[in-house]
């Protein structure tokens, strides 16, 4: 005779294949979960790191601005450092602000300048949040008076043929009617294709631009601008850079190639307003 309590303990024992599977998929959604939180843990904390890192050039990048000895020389740049095999990018940001409270890269606004802001931003490659770089800002004063209330102050801003700054310009002012002659050097534009020149008596002046092998839109190497420099209200004259794209004529029959185009200068003068 079988004993019935030996035959349910024999089909008890093991698990059925049911069992198992429900098993692997509670297993698997819990490792699932615990990999994510993980990987998202040492995520953040790279990314932590790499702030802490993007802070620290920022930081340096305003201590280089904060240490040149003239406003003037600091510009727009944008360069890469890589450490530890992190690449980070530190975008550098200047404009003068004038006493409207407006800022430009050559200050050429309504008002006088007043003083240069300078934003560093600076991001890095596997950044979690692309718009959340590490970021410090400044502000520069120059270390003479820029704006006499006897006189005004001229601003030039020259672009190539893209619309960006044109450096290496040469600038000059000359008096029309009623101003004076200018007897300081006027300096050739800088990278953001800007010049100044400050102290200048009230008056009609002209600004001429030139640059080797350059044109303006209508094709002029050296380009003029009138201004009227006043004191006590800023006056200024700009010129389109919407022209078509200059083009060159022939100068040796087909099939010689043409000679190169070389680049259109346009330029905006500004007389700004004596402080």
């Amino acid at each position: 005779m079988v004993d019935t309590n030996e035959l349910r303990r024999t089909n008890d024992d093991g698990f059925t294949i049911i069992e198992v599977v429900v098993a692997m998929m509670v297993f698997a959604i819990i490792a699932l979960g615990v990999s994510f939180s993980t990987i998202t843990t040492i995520r953040m904390t790279g990314d932590a790191r790499s702030r802490e890192v993007a802070a620290n050039l920022a930081a340096s990048e305003i201590d280089a601005v904060r240490a040149a000895p003239d406003p003037f020389t600091v510009l727009d740049a944008t360069r890469t450092v890589t450490i530890d095999g992190t690449r980070y990018t530190v975008a550098r940001s200047a404009g003068w602000v004038s006493t409207t409270g407006t800022s430009s890269g050559c200050g050429t606004g309504t008002g006088n300048l007043q003083y240069k802001r300078v934003n560093v931003a600076v991001s890095w490659s596997g950044q979690l949040n692309s718009n959340s770089a590490a970021r410090a800002d400044t502000i520069l004063a120059p270390s003479s008076r820029l704006n006499d209330p006897r006189y005004g102050s001229v601003l030039v801003s020259v672009l190539d043929a893209n619309g960006a700054g044109a450096s290496g310009v040469t600038v000059s002012l000359s008096s029309t009617a009623g101003g004076a002659t200018v007897t300081s050097s006027i300096p050739s534009t800088d990278a953001d294709g800007c010049s100044y020149a400050f102290k200048v008596s009230e008056g009609t002046y002209e600004v001429r631009v030139s640059r080797s092998a350059s044109l303006d839109p209508a094709q002029q190497s050296t380009p003029v601008k009138t201004i009227v420099v006043k004191k006590g209200r800023p006056s200024r004259a700009r010129s389109s850079t919407t022209t078509p794209p200059l083009s060159c004529p022939a100068t040796a029959p087909a099939p010689t190639p043409r000679p190169s185009c070389p680049p259109p200068v346009s330029t905006s003068a500004t007389s700004a307003r004596p402080g």
